[in-house]
């Protein structure tokens, strides 16, 4: 069905069908699915050098990758009374988020990558709104990253592409 409305008055055109608009329902099922582009972040502290002459050195640094992923994930929403709603959710990503991560104070490099991560959990929401949700999650997650073989930070010639 196609519907046509006068953009001075925006009432339907003659001999056309008014959209009605209905309350939003917020219960029941749902799939979900997505795809993009990511990055991951970690944060690295080397607080003792074994062996080391100062063996208080510490180094702190930020770390990361990026690359694409893709989601797919589904649950359930129970509107239990005209503004309180609660439910359960899980998604899979799959990915190939590329970085690095190294050891700044041992001198030492190496390639990482997530392949894949998980996320369950439920969520409890209230209705500000007829149509509009205001929600928190609580849950658990999982990622998963490749082993690295470190280098010599002095030997980059692995880590040139």
């Amino acid at each position: 069905m196609q519907l046509v409305y006068k953009l001075d008055t925006g009432a339907p055109a003659p001999g056309r069908t008014p959209v009605t608009v209905g309350r939003a329902n917020f219960s029941g099922a749902y799939v979900n699915a997505g795809g993009g582009y990511g990055m991951w972040v970690a944060d690295e502290t080397t607080t003792a050098i074994p062996g080391s002459a100062n063996p208080t050195v510490r180094v702190t640094q930020r770390l990361g990758g990026k690359g694409w992923l893709g989601r797919a994930g589904g649950g359930y929403d129970h509107r239990f009374s005209e503004r309180i709603l609660a439910g359960v959710f899980g998604d899979v990503d799959i990915s190939s988020l590329k970085g690095s991560i190294q050891d700044a104070a041992a001198g030492l490099v190496g390639k990482t990558r997530e392949t894949w991560a998980w996320a369950a959990g439920a969520r409890a929401g209230l209705l500000i709104a007829s149509d509009t949700l205001a929600y928190v999650n609580a849950g658990y997650t999982q990622a998963h990253f490749s082993s690295a073989t470190m280098h010599s930070m002095l030997t980059t010639a692995p880590f040139l592409d």
